[in-house]
């Protein structure tokens, strides 16, 4: 006859992230061609919702987004939203880091975002 097994589980590698728990939020907004506020901060290794508050019209100022970079990489870039209007963007979970978010149709348009 085979030998049983033994009841010994194997140690938990970290375990599977949470459904909707797996899920940050943060907010920014655009007037006046500047972000507000300029320094956004949200969880590593978690999804976030990213709401957009787009308050400039676009006939004075133009459309506006929001998108993160790693020096010159896109890690996320959000659809052109044409104001006064309000997006929410998914952004995909990135790791530990302090990086740029901007309007990449105004290049003045720019704040840090620390991810911890």
């Amino acid at each position: 006859g085979g030998g049983g097994g033994g009841g010994e589980e194997p140690p938990d590698e970290g375990g599977g992230g949470g459904g909707d728990s797996g899920t940050a939020a943060a907010a920014v907004a655009a007037e006046g061609t500047a972000f507000d506020p300029t320094t956004l901060s949200w969880p590593a290794d978690t999804e976030v919702t990213l709401t957009f508050d787009n308050r400039d019209p676009v006939d004075v100022a133009g459309p506006h987004n929001v998108s993160v970079y790693d020096g010159d990489t896109a890690l996320f870039q959000g659809e052109l939203i044409d104001g006064p209007t309000t997006i929410d963007y998914t952004i995909p979970p990135m790791p530990a880091g302090t990086y740029e978010f901007r309007c990449d149709v105004h290049p003045t348009m720019i704040g840090t975002v620390e991810v911890t």
